[in-house]
């Protein structure tokens, strides 16, 4: 399914700028210059705030992930049990058709 790879790229993105912060903030510790301590400090609590954003957002896209893949497990079975009819309203009530066309400009 194209969003959910859409989903999981953007989650690996998160991870690998939140191993990048990790190995910044491991250089930063090593740094021993002690006219230097204070701003160390600024920096590291900079660091460690951008961390924690970055780790709400990924768990927030994984939560949104989590929906997507719910919603589809359900349309699905509503589908097999009420037939197309059911697709056809889901996607109508999502606005699935409007939506899609912004999704392809945005991956590209």
């Amino acid at each position: 399914m194209w969003l959910i790879e859409c989903v999981d790229n953007m989650e690996q993105q998160y991870s690998s700028v939140l191993a990048e912060l990790q190995e910044i903030r491991k250089q930063l510790d090593q740094t021993q210059v002690p006219e230097q301590a204070s701003m160390k400090d600024q920096v590291l609590d900079a660091l460690q705030a951008v961390q924690e954003k970055l780790e709400q957002a990924r768990n927030q896209l994984t939560a949104v992930k989590d929906k997507i893949i719910s919603w589809t497990k359900n349309t699905l079975e509503d589908v097999k049990r009420l037939g197309i009819t059911a697709l056809d309203t889901a996607i109508s009530t999502l606005g699935v058709q409007t939506m899609l066309p912004g999704l392809f400009r945005q991956h590209d």
